[in-house]
């Protein structure tokens, strides 16, 4: 059943009411719905009946400074694009609009009254292009929704990685795939425990072959939007021992028109210093076929990087996840020089390094002053699903989230 798709909305926050009908007479001529308030109270409740898309916010309402609404908005989790308007200097606006992304809010851009047509159909128009691609999106998710009775089954989220030495401007978004499995008892098991209950029920492979096929549709989808990350996805020793991988692979990115270089495999830690020859075969065939593959280092990776040349290895990964814990069994400056030499000596052979479980802001300045290629972790970005992760990429988030956050060092 075709459904006709909601109109993008509008909330605009202003306490001058010729401004607010000005506003609202362009924003209807671009067939949005609109809703105004002359108090930044009233607009904070409309906010949790209305859930606008795109909030143009004055900064001067007369209940309340534009620096309090943002903390309210930031909140209620708002995820609506937000437009600052004001008769005051860029600078000021530009520091409130800094201010509202440190809250990790959307803050689109900023415009200085008084206000063109011209200048707000600019800033309108794109963004309302890609809320009409995102209705469409949200659509078709809500169909595969529902065919999942009770919400079982498998789901698979994406955490994004930023490149935490790229320079401004750079928009390439990588993304860890993490499959998960909903059991019919309503448990949930983690990518893992996933694959190690699919292995006891020997479904390893058919498992892995669906898990492959909903990154494989989802990249699809998004490249239809211009959106083309490059996915990680973690993989098991046991899985490495199948010499149809390489091809299972090769067939299941080439029927959806992909390339070998859009998928990147990260080997799962405890099965990173055990591969079998076998192993180490297929994943030469895996190479050979254009994908890549990461491995996790210990000790500083000075193993790793003896025997970098013998294993097909494009990067390392070091878990931070636990440097929080140990920090007080090595030195913070020896910690630094440990991971910068690892960084340094890497880099000079071809191979990037990431760093993970960036979950603290302690450790966050360490991967920083490390000169990691790229992180993730709480510090960097939540999961998202496939849905948000292409909003985020049509809406910019991305790419100002990873400026503001990941500065060059």
């Amino acid at each position: 059943m075709i459904r006709a798709m909601s109109k993008p909305r509008l909330l605009i926050v202003d306490d001058d009411p010729a401004i607010c009908d000005f506003l609202r007479t362009v924003a209807t001529e671009l067939d949005m719905d609109v809703v105004d308030a002359t108090m930044a109270s009233e607009a904070l409740g409309i906010v949790d009946s209305f859930k606008p898309n795109i909030i143009i916010l004055d900064l001067c309402m007369p209940d309340m400074d534009a620096v309090e609404v943002i903390a309210r908005l930031a909140e209620k989790h708002c995820d609506a694009s937000i437009v600052l308007v004001s008769g005051m200097d860029q600078r000021t606006l530009s520091s409130v609009q800094a201010l509202g992304r440190e809250h990790n809010l959307n803050m689109l851009t900023t415009l200085t009254k008084p206000i063109t047509i011209e200048a707000l159909e600019d800033v309108l128009k794109p963004l309302l292009e890609k809320l009409t691609i995102l209705g469409v999106e949200a659509e078709a998710s809500e169909e595969v929704a529902a065919a999942k009775v009770g919400g079982f089954g498998l789901t698979v989220d994406y955490e994004p990685e930023m490149g935490s030495l790229q320079p401004p401007g750079f928009s390439k978004t990588c993304l860890r795939a993490l499959p998960s499995i909903r059991l019919d008892s309503g448990r949930m098991l983690s990518e893992r425990e996933s694959f190690a209950h699919a292995k006891a029920s020997e479904l390893g492979e058919a498992f892995f072959k669906s898990v492959f096929s909903e990154i494989s549709a989802d990249l699809c989808r998004w490249a239809a939007n211009g959106f083309c990350p490059k996915i990680v996805l973690g993989i098991p020793a046991f899985l490495l021992e199948n010499n149809h991988l390489p091809q299972v692979m090769e067939s299941n990115i080439a029927s959806q028109g992909l390339t070998s270089e859009s998928v990147l495999l990260e080997l799962f830690e405890s099965d990173s210093s055990r591969l079998n020859a076998r192993a180490q075969e297929v994943l030469s065939r895996m190479r050979l076929k254009g994908f890549k593959t990461r491995t996790v280092v210990s000790d500083g990776g000075e193993a790793a990087l003896l025997g970098v040349d013998s294993l097909p290895i494009d990067q390392f990964i070091v878990d931070l996840g636990t440097y929080v814990n140990s920090k007080s069994e090595l030195p913070d400056i020896e910690t630094e020089f440990l991971y910068s030499s690892l960084n340094s000596v890497a880099n000079r052979k071809g191979i990037e390094v990431c760093a993970i479980n960036v979950n603290t802001r302690q450790v966050y300045q360490l991967v920083q002053q490390c000169r990691f290629n790229l992180i993730r972790g709480s510090e960097v970005h939540a999961a998202l699903s496939a849905p948000e992760a292409l909003s985020a990429h049509l809406t910019g988030h991305f790419d100002s989230y990873k400026l503001d956050l990941i500065e060059p060092v």
